[in-house]
């Protein structure tokens, strides 16, 4: 290779020979290189270079400098690195041992308090239906009252307050020149004049006689409210409140169904509500209370007697607010509307105690509660629940009772539903308004209901009483006067002609505290909203009319 002339180029052509390297004479070029000194001058010209100091400059500011030398080397910076990812992972270790600690506990706090709040072997599970999602949904609450104390009934006081002989002389000529001429009992459309011991009580005795009674009821009208016929075996200490929960709206309208409604169970024979249970379980009871108002029951909660005064004394409200069961030689709608008050006022201040305000502790309060009380939800539901309805201050609350009377059904007590009030108070409620509403309005407002009250029980004064009655309770009482056929009437009625005002008769009803209400029909003329006839049944607050 030392002779070819193509070395050093791919001219095919050829060009000019090259003399061969020979180390001995040196590297080429080399006398071009310039040295510092001879010695190393001769030296790279012998192919020999111990050093090369190049003369430099550099243009690094000190600042720049101290940065570069401050660097760590490449080794410092592998053990940082080290160090860092142990670091790490010793923080991932404990953020995951903490995390499993909070889920571990979380669970333990939800295992507890659902094992607490389950029904246990409740088959009422069987019988709700899912609520839609977003959608307002009905709760079932079953509880069982504390007995009356120290033998005060619930309600008692009944002939309490301030009345009075009145000076209106109702028992004979009709008061303040009212006539009372055409305002009783003008039965029929043949203007035939029925007394009322001929119909028993002041109602017509039947289609013949110019209608039938009204409600399907037994004209009879034995049993009214404050009969003394009242059922020694009836129980009293069962309560049923029926709430429509409403959480986008923050609307809750709890209804107290009493346990004295009779009706046909799944055994084919008539019993009372609070036997439903002992005959098909939770779930025959809350199909029991479907049947009554018409709604699908999405969640059930039952509590006992000892658990709501266990309630009462976790959350420091007072063991007076306990509500407790009627005497039930005492029944009637007006004790029974007190109780259903006395029941709902509890729930409104165990729910205010709760979630008062937005720092409430839920779940401490749940955890505190939850062996008192047995629902169908779990404890994430529950949570889930109350978070919505917090602060409590800003939800509306509504209460009632179902509208009805005590009376003698088939040889006992009964609880008997009044249904054009009932109907009338469920339309509301279904379509979120206020059960008092009248005609989808406005509340109902009693200065705004005339009413016209007649004596028909021929105690002197006792329609002058009654008006002071309705008076108080906030009535427009427009006429006082004597049935105009002298028929003595054993049973106090609240009487109406439009539909709209079943539930104003119902709140008469409340206050006078027996008799029943109902749709007079073509029976009875009066020109106000409500007729009032005073039976031999109703007792004045002053104790006169006693029998």
């Amino acid at each position: 290779m030392e002779s070819s002339s193509t070395y050093g180029t791919h001219n095919a052509g050829g060009g000019a020979s090259r003399e061969p390297y020979r180390p001995s004479k040196g590297p080429r070029n080399a006398d071009r290189v310039s040295f510092s000194d001879a010695r190393k001058t001769n030296q790279a010209k012998r192919g020999y270079v111990r050093q090369v100091q190049p003369r430099t400059r550099t243009g690094e500011s000190n600042d720049e400098y101290k940065k570069r030398i401050s660097k760590r080397t490449y080794a410092e910076e592998l053990r940082r690195r080290a160090s860092m990812k142990s670091g790490a992972t010793l923080a991932a270790i404990g953020i995951v041992v903490l995390v499993i600690a909070v889920a571990v506990g979380i669970g333990v706090f939800f295992a507890s308090s659902n094992a607490k709040l389950s029904l246990g072997d409740s088959n009422a599970a069987g019988a709700l239906t899912a609520a839609e999602e977003g959608q307002p949904f009905y709760v079932l609450c079953a509880a069982q009252l504390p007995g009356t104390s120290d033998g005060a009934a619930a309600g008692e006081g009944d002939t309490s307050g301030e009345g009075g002989d009145s000076d209106e002389g109702d028992n004979g000529n009709a008061s303040e020149g009212d006539n009372a001429s055409g305002e009783g009992d003008n039965a029929g459309e043949g203007g035939d004049n029925a007394s009322a011991d001929d119909q028993q009580g002041g109602e017509p005795a039947g289609e013949g006689e110019g209608g039938q009674a009204p409600e399907g009821e037994n004209p009879e009208g034995e049993g009214g409210e404050g009969s003394d016929s009242a059922d020694a075996g009836l129980k009293t200490d069962t309560a049923y409140l029926l709430v429509r929960v409403d959480p986008a709206n923050k609307h809750l309208a709890f209804v107290t169904v009493p346990s004295s409604i009779t009706l046909t169970l799944s055994d084919g024979q008539s019993h009372y509500l609070y036997e439903a249970a002992a005959v098909g379980g939770d779930a025959e009871l809350i199909k029991s209370v479907e049947s009554i108002a018409d709604v699908k029951i999405s969640q059930f909660a039952s509590i006992k007697a000892e658990g709501l005064k266990s309630v009462a004394a976790k959350l420091g409200l007072d063991e007076a607010t306990v509500p407790i069961a009627p005497a039930a030689d005492q029944l009637n709608y007006k004790t029974l509307k007190q109780a259903s008050d006395a029941q709902i006022a509890f729930m409104v201040a165990v729910l205010d105690k709760a979630l008062g305000d937005e720092s409430a502790n839920l779940a401490g309060y749940l955890s505190e509660l939850s062996a008192d009380v047995q629902v169908s939800w779990d404890a994430s539901g529950l949570l889930a629940l109350g978070e919505a309805f917090t602060p409590f201050g800003e939800v509306t609350v509504t209460g009632s009772l179902v509208p009805g009377r005590m009376a003698t059904e088939n040889g006992r007590d009964a609880y008997i539903i009044t249904d054009n009030a009932w109907q009338l108070m469920l339309d509301n409620i279904k379509n979120g308004r206020g059960p008092d509403s009248i005609d989808g309005g406005d509340q109902l407002d009693l200065s705004q209901i005339s009413v016209t009250v007649r004596n028909g029980c021929r105690v002197d004064g006792q329609a002058g009483r009654m008006r002071d009655v309705l008076l108080e309770t906030g009535f427009d009482v427009s006429s006082v006067g004597n049935v105009d056929d002298g028929a003595l009437y054993k049973e106090t009625f609240v009487i109406y002609h439009d539909e709209k005002y079943a539930i104003a008769a119902q709140v008469a009803l409340a206050d006078i505290g027996v008799g029943r209400s109902f749709d007079g029909g073509d029976f009875y003329s009066f020109d106000t909203d409500l007729l009032v006839i005073v039976g031999t049944d109703w007792v004045a607050p002053d104790g006169t009319g006693a029998q």
